[in-house]
């Protein structure tokens, strides 16, 4: 067995009992809150851990890269949201070909000038897919910070035959160093927000918030508003 003063650094260990604890933890929080996990695979970006978390009851995966997207095929994903703003016309073969081998290919709208640039790529791509519209819920990151604008992007989605509107999705990653119980008030906040904007569009349509560290606040202030979630560093 070779011990730690063996190896060469940099060298990237992994520690499975924790690892599979880590795993099943969150899919367990998600189980009892009735929320389909979607974890997204930017920490670990393997296929045997994406698989494992496939095993465990994931619903789907979440990529921001499309070379991303195209490596976790291999992981038996039937379904992949890709929450990043797609734009490059030249990608288009790669797109369609991802949206074949898959049930469903999300894709992310961040803002309405991406809006712009988007539609052109989807008519190219010649594929069906589901959009989810991205909102700026305080991490000043990307997303729409007009209500308003949630509007006019979906009635553009409606307009073009080949997209669907599936929801909105946000990223809190604001409440890092927030204890519990303030980090459960500050998403009932976020969650409220999401959902008013939803409701004025579609009650039907899907709210999915994002970020390990809000996720098990995310299961308790849930009550029904969350369809999925979609964490990544807890692995």
């Amino acid at each position: 067995m070779t011990s730690l003063d063996d190896l060469l650094t940099p060298s990237i260990l992994v520690y499975e009992d924790r690892l599979d604890r880590n795993l099943r933890n969150m899919q367990q929080a998600c189980d009892v809150a009735g929320i389909a996990l979607r974890p997204h695979i930017k920490t670990h970006k393997l296929v045997p851990i994406a698989r494992r978390q496939l095993e465990l009851g994931a619903k789907g995966l979440t990529c921001a890269k499309l070379g991303e997207a195209e490596t976790m095929l291999s992981s038996g994903v039937r379904e992949i949201f890709i929450a990043h703003s797609l734009v490059d016309l030249r990608q288009a073969p790669r797109i369609a070909a991802l949206a074949d081998q898959l049930d469903e290919l999300r894709l992310a709208v961040t803002s309405e000038a991406h809006l712009d640039a988007f539609l052109p790529l989807i008519q190219r791509v010649n594929r069906p897919v589901s959009v989810m519209i991205a909102v700026d819920t305080g991490l000043n990151r990307e997303g729409i910070r007009q209500d308003d604008a949630a509007k006019r992007i979906a009635e553009f989605i409606a307009a073009e035959p080949l997209t669907t509107l599936a929801g909105f999705y946000t990223h809190e990653g604001q409440f890092y160093g927030h204890d519990h119980s303030q980090r459960t008030a500050d998403v009932d906040a976020l969650l409220a927000h999401l959902c008013g904007i939803r409701d004025a569009i579609n009650p039907s349509l899907d709210v999915w918030p994002g970020c390990s560290v809000s996720a098990r606040a995310v299961a308790t202030a849930a009550n029904g508003r969350v369809q999925a979630m979609r964490p990544g560093a807890y692995v």
